[in-house]
């Protein structure tokens, strides 16, 4: 859980190339606290986790 927490963590705070291209898979048309996971098919189970 640690792990998951910590990558949100980089995913919010830090600008990275993993972060962008998080960003812009799961949330281009919305803010990443309001991201569904279930919404739309072929969600990886890191993105679950980290939801």
């Amino acid at each position: 859980m640690a792990l998951f927490c910590k990558l949100w963590w980089n995913f919010r705070v830090k600008k990275s190339i993993w972060s962008e291209y998080m960003m812009n898979k799961y949330c281009k048309r919305t803010h990443p606290n309001v991201v569904m996971w279930k919404i739309g098919g072929g969600r990886s189970q890191v993105w679950k986790k980290i939801l």
